[in-house]
């Protein structure tokens, strides 16, 4: 393993818990697990584990490695779906903030409690614990074939399938009642592991046919690299990782001679067998472009054919993410525990290329159900996925049979059937019998070793018609609609027994929104998504593999004496296993040139390009091939009419009375269940990935009105994304008769970073009838339409009604002063509707300031105000003597007191009679100086008079059914 230290079952768990931030997750064991006490696993035995093939029990003492999966619950798995939604949601807060595994476990794995009683339960059977998942959904252990047998209670018995030995259990597994909905499936029971979907170059010979071999700088020059690897910095992979999924180990000659051919960066620091060249120690290449990783250090050894497969996936991704990082992830306990392994260590890399698959109805140990989980854990960790849709064309259950003509009906291949991942099918490059429009006659060595001269027309790779006359069997892309992912059930047809698919809707995985409207209307997920070139017999991959690869003998190199040697031998392979590391190696491209630490699954994107950026893809095209192949550019096959004769299997998955079924390239830049979306301009896509886009809220999302009138205004808001700076138009659909809505602005044209905003208003006829209506608020720019809920709800007069009170009904203000008033308006039954103020009042020298209309917002504050009484002033000195004589009194007024105060008083006047004497001299000269003013004065204005004064505030609708109402303020002014 890469690298994994000796394991302590409590240090393990322990650590599981020890990222912060998410709440761990529910103990789900109720009581104890009790091995006395067992319920059967239904229906978890291999495809191929059947009597006809049982060679008798394996040795009891054979070490089996088991892995143990978990399935969430249903409300973990309904939180896991939304989810994933959210991180591909460009909306949404959790747009790309992808979880680590130990993050996916505590929301989405069994409690630290639950995983130690397993460990336990386990260990108390005599196994050994070897690894337990970081995102806590699968723990895997060791022990002898006769624990396996004793413990989960069925046989492991020997089996002989295709000249190839196997084992697997025999009948289904039993685990403790208690684990019951907990445990969904068991890796390692069996090891009829998916198939490889490498194609050999088939050996015959067509008149006229000329093939070309693609290298390195073919695909660069073909599918539009060349720019990106031409860049400062140049897009080439460097800096990224990229892991592919295999099930054997490999030769490290081959892919040093490939890589020193096409002039690529020498793998180097590998420890190696000096036998037989095999890498013997992983994690041991870190020095190079490759690391090899063993999960729990189960080295697989040397497995023929998938051998080849490893070649082929390994140098494709040499070949197009050139300075990529390569983790070859490869276990003997098969290419799906490899896959397990990579996503629970997603810091291996955030791209992974799975070239293999098994029809839908041949997933049964684990089920799909089971495994679904793990594609859905990679989606949340940002982990971009691609699988091969399949090489028997629309027939992929007869391929992985070897039957032919079809007799299983039309079906697809899993996991390129799931919606968490990437479906890669297969093209043919359509040149024509004059090749030298599209081909050099020479190559770039040394360099590349390319010889392409551009882009080349591409038909769907359906090589069956030849393959077919030649004995080599169903030869094409595969491709068509999910339609076994449910099933449940067995049959059998021409000695073959299989499960039974349901039709749709009730079998097929649901249609993901992202293909919605793109592809079929037929309900359920159509494979493929994308394709590129894959034909075995028109123009395939160099590989370098070992000579027992193409049919001769012994571990040496096929490019030991060059690669022209290498092509002359028939080191020459086709496939959907082609086409997918090609894909994959695109997303390390992108990931590179976007510096983003992950894309998740990057078909909602892919989507929504082709639709707004069609020219990234090319147009597959339709018709017979122009290249002498007797190709035509659809995945159809022969099959036997009337096949499979099964009660319940849908008719439309049958062999019609034609004899033949499968699908056809549509051409017209449209999707087909062949080829998908087509092949990328890699320039195009890398470089358009980000297009300008935006998002979309409108505040509030529902308005109540009076019929006859205007809502409240709506605040719709514009939020651009990757500089978008074109014009957006915004509309409603949706609304009732009798209602239509207005922007202002009608358009906005936002900066790139700044929000726009446009305020939205919806009017009604007063005929209209009180109802709740949901309307769809939409807006496109940029070559895209978003869209948003919003409810309009309509009311009568007698429906809508309002009260208005005062929040001081009695206030007192004195003359010249005013108060603020405040009004709050009290609706009913959703009153929203926008009312006029008025104010009038008895208050004299007074005035309402401040009420608007019409609007809605409550409080409503104004203010009254009174006015101050004036007088007349004195005359100023010169013009007058009332100045003059009011100085003089006080100053008369200090004589007679100083007069008093140094004479002696005569007899009787004492200081109380001098003080009545004063004040009757003072009344007197006030008179008196009023009496000699120049002019004449006294109040000029009187203001507001004292007294109790009301001011009533009304409001009003307006309107043919005005709803009004009013409020008293009783205004004392002291």
């Amino acid at each position: 393993m890469f690298p994994l230290p000796t394991l302590s079952v409590g240090l393990v768990i322990a650590s599981l818990f020890s990222t912060l931030g998410y709440a761990a997750a529910p103990d789900r064991i109720k009581g104890a697990i009790d091995s006395g006490n067992g319920v059967v696993l239904q229906g978890h035995v291999a495809h191929w584990a059947r009597p006809q093939f049982d060679q008798g029990p394996v040795d009891p003492s054979r070490t089996m490695r088991v892995t143990m999966l978990f399935m969430p619950t249903a409300q973990q798995l309904a939180a896991l779906r939304k989810l994933i939604a959210d991180q591909q949601d460009i909306a949404s807060p959790k747009y790309h903030q992808w979880l680590t595994a130990q993050q996916y476990g505590q929301q989405f794995g069994l409690s630290q409690s639950d995983l130690g009683r397993i460990s336990s339960w386990l260990q108390a059977q005599g196994f050994k614990i070897t690894y337990l998942a970081k995102g806590q959904d699968y723990l895997s252990f060791q022990g002898s074939a006769a624990q396996v047998q004793s413990t989960f209670q069925t046989p492991i018995h020997q089996y002989s399938v295709n000249g190839k030995t196997h084992f697997g259990n025999v009948t289904a597994p039993v685990i403790p009642a208690a684990l019951s909905g907990i445990v969904s499936g068991f890796r390692g029971m069996h090891d009829f592991f998916p198939r490889s979907m490498m194609k050999k170059h088939a050996d015959y010979t067509v008149s006229g046919f000329g093939t070309h071999i693609l290298v390195p700088g073919d695909l660069a020059t073909i599918y539009d690299i060349n720019p990106l690897y031409q860049l400062t910095p140049s897009i080439n992979g460097s800096g990224e990782n990229i892991v592919i999924a295999g099930q054997s180990d490999v030769y490290l000659a081959d892919l040093v001679d490939y890589r020193a051919a096409f002039s690529l960066s020498a793998i180097s620091g590998c420890t190696t067998d000096t036998a037989t060249h095999t890498i013997i120690q992983a994690g041991a290449c870190t020095s190079g472009n490759l690391t090899v990783v063993w999960p729990e250090n189960d080295d697989p050894g040397i497995s023929s054919g998938d051998l080849g497969e490893s070649d082929l996936d390994i140098e494709t991704v040499s070949a197009v993410a050139r300075g990529a990082k390569i983790f070859f992830v490869t276990s003997g306990n098969g290419v799906d525990d490899s896959a397990g392994y990579a996503i629970d260590n997603p810091q291996l890399a955030s791209v992974i290329s799975y070239s293999y698959g098994l029809c839908e109805a041949y997933v049964t140990a684990p089920s799909i159900a089971a495994t679904e989980p793990t594609y859905m854990k990679a989606d949340t960790e940002g982990i971009s996925f691609f699988a091969a849709s399949g090489d028997a064309a629309a027939a992929t259950c007869d391929g992985d049979n070897g039957s032919e003509p079809a007799i299983l009906g039309l079906s697809v291949s899993y996991p390129a059937s799931s919606v968490y991942l990437t479906a890669v099918g297969g093209t043919e490059l359509d040149e024509g019998t004059d090749s030298s429009t599209y081909w050099n006659t020479t190559n770039n060595i040394p360099g590349d070793g390319g010889s392409a001269k551009s882009y080349i027309p591409e038909i769907a790779w359906n090589d069956t018609t030849i393959s077919v006359k030649g004995g080599f069997g169903l030869d094409g892309t595969g491709g068509g609609p999910s339609n076994c992912a449910f099933g449940s059930g067995t049959g059998s047809e021409g000695g073959y027994e299989f499960e039974i698919c349901k039709a749709p809707p009730n079998g097929g995985f649901p249609k993901p929104t992202w293909q919605n409207g793109v592809t079929p209307a037929d309900s359920v997920r159509d494979v493929p998504d994308i394709a590129f070139s894959a034909s075995n017999a028109n123009d395939l991959y160099l590989v370098c593999t070992a000579e027992s690869e193409i049919g001769n003998t012994g571990s040496t190199s096929t490019c030991q004496n060059g690669v022209t040697a290498a092509i002359n031998a028939g080191s020459i392979f086709g496939g959907t296993s082609a086409s997918t590391p090609v894909a994959a190696s695109v997303a390390v491209l992108l990931n590179q040139y976007q510096k983003t630490t992950g894309l998740g699954n990057v078909n909602p994107q892919l989507y929504h390009l082709y639709a707004t950026t069609p020219s990234i893809f090319h147009d597959i095209n339709t018709g017979t091939s122009t290249t002498g192949t007797e190709d035509t550019s659809n995945n159809v096959v022969p099959c036997t009419p009337g096949t499979p004769v099964l009660t319940g299997f849908p008719a439309a998955l049958q062999c019609p009375s034609s004899g033949s079924f499968g699908f056809s390239v549509v051409g017209g830049h449209q999707y087909s269940t062949v080829t998908g979306l087509g092949s990328l301009d890699v320039n195009a896509l890398v470089t358009g990935w980000l297009s300008p886009d935006f998002t979309l809220t409108a505040s509030p999302t529902s308005v109540t009105v009076l019929a006859g009138h205007t809502s409240s205004a709506v605040t719709i808001t514009i939020a651009p994304i990757h500089g978008l700076n074109q014009v957006v138009t915004p509309s409603c659909t949706g609304l009732p008769t009798g209602a239509t809505c207005s922007f202002t602005p009608p358009t906005v044209t936002p900066d790139g970073t700044d929000n726009a905003t446009l305020t939205m208003t919806i009017s009604t006829a007063a005929s209209m009838a009180p109802a709740t209506t949901a309307i769809t608020i939409s807006a496109t720019g940029s070559g895209v339409t978003h869209t948003t809920p919003f409810s309009l709800a309509t009311t009568g007069p007698t429906d809508q009604t309002f009260t208005l009170s005062a929040q001081n009904p009695s206030p007192s203000v004195s003359p010249g002063t005013g108060i603020s008033a405040v009004i709050t308006l009290t609706g009913t039954n959703g009153f929203n509707t926008p009312v006029t103020y008025t104010c009038t009042d008895n208050v004299p020298e007074s005035q309402c300031t401040g009420l608007t209309g019409p609007q809605t917002t409550s409080p409503q504050s104004f203010s009254i105000t009174t006015t101050a009484p004036t007088t007349s002033q004195l005359n100023p000195v010169g013009r007058g003597t009332r100045i003059f004589y009011a100085a003089l009194l006080p100053g008369l007024l200090g004589i007679m007191f100083m007069a008093g105060s140094r004479t002696r008083s005569p007899r009787g006047l004492r200081p109380l009679g001098r003080l009545l004497v004063m004040i009757c001299l003072l009344g007197g000269s006030t008179l008196w100086l009023g009496s000699c003013s120049g002019s004449g004065g006294g109040i000029k204005n009187a203001g507001t008079t004292p007294g109790m004064y009301t001011v009533v505030i009304s409001a009003t609708t307006g309107g043919a059914n005005a709803v009004s109402n009013s409020v008293t303020i009783n205004v004392t002014v002291n």
